[in-house]
């Protein structure tokens, strides 16, 4: 009987059967990757626990390669010590690692502090482009903290959409 299925980590889950095994039967283990976070080569380890007297655990191995069709880079915007009444420039690197164009169904700043400066609609094959923004703290009280969000859906890759976090404080 298996006892337990661990892996080495938290981005990997593993179900397996609840049932007693005979000696000689097999069952499978299913397993789970998020490869959110994870690109570039993955090598997960699997420990499996049971009562086989000769092996009670059993150590496998998962590998394999994940490949970005795009990344937004920097994956986040901290913007602290802003000033009131002030605008600032910021800039969103779209890469696209396909042999075709990235094309941008949508791109939504979250609040109206920010305000898209770019209106790209497409990332050439193997290309990248730099988005643009405005933060502006006008109406704004020194000592304010502000959440919000740039949004980008894209029509031909898996990952259809992602938000980039925009926190802002100020002086």
């Amino acid at each position: 009987m298996i006892h337990d299925a661990v892996t080495s980590c938290g981005c990997t889950t593993a179900d397996y059967p609840n049932y007693p095994l005979r000696p000689g039967e097999s069952g499978k283990i299913k397993t789970t990757f998020k490869s959110t976070g994870h690109g570039g080569e993955n090598d997960i380890v699997l420990l499996v626990k049971s009562n086989d007297p000769i092996a009670s655990v059993k150590k496998l191995r998962i590998r394999g390669k994940v490949i970005r069709q795009w990344q937004a880079q920097p994956d986040r915007f901290i913007l602290t010590n802003l000033k009131p009444n002030r605008r600032y420039t910021r800039r969103l690197q779209i890469n696209n690692f396909m042999d075709e164009s990235l094309r941008i169904r949508e791109l939504v700043a979250g609040n109206p502090h920010l305000r898209l400066l770019s209106k790209s609609r497409e990332v050439g094959p193997r290309g990248e482009e730099i988005i643009a923004f405005e933060v502006s703290t006008r109406n704004l009280e020194p000592g304010s903290i502000l959440q919000s969000s740039i949004r980008l859906e894209i029509v031909n890759a898996e990952m259809q959409s992602v938000e980039i976090p925009v926190l802002m404080k100020l002086k």
